[in-house]
């Protein structure tokens, strides 16, 4: 990905259906006040800024709150250095050499805070990068979905159904051996169609639910 400043303290969010992909640049090295930062393509020797290390936090939000009282209180939590490793959870540690993009899975309706923790290990500094957030959904009717699709009544009902039938194999199958038989190869069956629906089809959850 190219990036449009040559020192951007950004955090890029993009997500899919199943996935959300964080982005950022590669930071450089700190300088004086006053003085002009070093060259970014100068060799990749310790004395460049590929010797930094980057360390990815994310923090979850509280389910089901989309006020944005509770999005500046996560943002709060996220805006310091010391914050970041009190309140976030760590999901990668890169070196320069890797590439500037994790992947993870996207959970829609539900907050996450991403920040980046950037470090000087010949120094021993950190700095920041601006902390983003995603609730993986849009907050208006255009695809792909909905902020309000974790509490669709086709999702209480599946796993509903779900529930009901897997404590009747609990108690029951031994009874009724091919019942059992069918359920248990129906329910492989259907979540592997669903992963593959989901994956190649296009289609909604409510879709593929109903």
């Amino acid at each position: 990905m190219e990036f449009r400043m040559e020192d951007d303290p950004n955090i890029h969010l993009r997500f899919t259906t199943h996935e959300t992909v964080t982005e950022f640049a590669p930071a450089n090295l700190g300088v004086a006040r006053g003085q002009p930062p070093p060259s970014c393509d100068t060799g990749q020797g310790t004395h460049t800024r590929w010797r930094l290390t980057y360390e990815l936090y994310q923090y979850f939000l509280p389910e089901g709150d989309l006020s944005e009282a509770s999005l500046f209180d996560g943002l709060a939590k996220m805006n310091s250095v010391r914050e970041v490793e009190q309140n976030g959870r760590k999901v990668a540690s890169l070196t320069s050499l890797d590439k500037t993009r994790v992947l993870g899975n996207a959970y829609a309706g539900i907050g996450v805070v991403f920040c980046v923790i950037v470090r000087d290990p010949l120094l021993n500094t950190s700095s920041l990068y601006v902390p983003a957030s995603t609730y993986s959904c849009h907050f208006s009717s255009r695809p792909p979905q909905s902020c309000q699709i974790q509490g669709q009544t086709a999702t209480r009902v599946f796993f509903t159904v779900l529930g009901v039938c897997g404590l009747f194999v609990c108690f029951m199958g031994h009874r009724f051996l091919t019942a059992e038989s069918f359920f248990l190869g129906f329910l492989t069956f259907g979540f592997v169609a669903f992963a593959v629906l989901g994956r190649f089809s296009g289609q909604s959850y409510e879709s593929e639910c109903g």
